[in-house]
């Protein structure tokens, strides 16, 4: 769930800079949005953070980027700030000034969402809708809950994929595939209620 702080003032994206780290927010259009992560998704993202980054480091064939990396590249939208769950971004693309920057200027090649219960489904699409538009080319969102999956393409194509299936990293991160239930905890054995025997006698 986001939440909107300070609706009375507008913020930079140089003033996001300056906010303690450990405040969670996105900018949007001047405004702070705080958002919110239940335990499940921290746990989600943990694990494919996991999967993925020991892929990654393994092929060197580029960089993840945690939820912490602050993007902005939005040309039709300079004051909006976005933080996906995880990014990837193709080796040899990143420049050294790049590394060193508050912000990454430059769209990764793959935004990764994890959702949360109580995020709202308009302003999920409003950042699907800025990923698209900057030219991110894959894009993978996660439903813990549903223990499914939506992976969608710039060129707008989309499919679904379910706990069984295989998440793919395509073009983009070649060779990398995992099952999508490996990134969600077990599912807890029904409790069966013990059956109590009394003693007639």
């Amino acid at each position: 769930m986001a939440t909107l702080i300070e609706p009375t003032r507008t913020y930079t994206p140089e003033e996001l800079l300056s906010l303690p780290d450990d405040l969670s927010v996105e900018l949007i259009d001047g405004q702070l949005v705080e958002t919110h992560v239940s335990v499940l998704t921290g746990l989600v993202t943990a694990t494919l953070n996991a999967l993925l980054g020991e892929y990654v480091r393994r092929s060197a064939i580029g960089d993840l980027l945690s939820s912490e990396t602050m993007i902005r590249c939005f040309p039709n939208r300079p004051g909006r700030v976005r933080k996906p769950d995880l990014s990837f971004v193709r080796r040899g693309r990143l420049s050294p000034s790049q590394m060193t920057a508050g912000f990454l200027t430059i769209p990764p090649d793959l935004a990764v969402e994890v959702v949360s219960p109580n995020d709202e489904a308009e302003a999920l699409e409003a950042k699907l809708l800025d990923y698209f538009d900057a030219g991110i080319p894959l894009v993978w969102v996660i439903y813990p809950v549903a223990r499914s999956a939506m992976i969608l393409r710039l060129d707008g194509s989309a499919n679904r994929i379910r706990e069984h299936d295989e998440l793919p990293g395509e073009a983009v991160i070649p060779g990398f595939s995992c099952r999508l239930a490996e990134l969600f905890p077990p599912v807890p054995a029904e409790q069966t209620p013990s059956t109590e025997t009394t003693d007639q006698g």
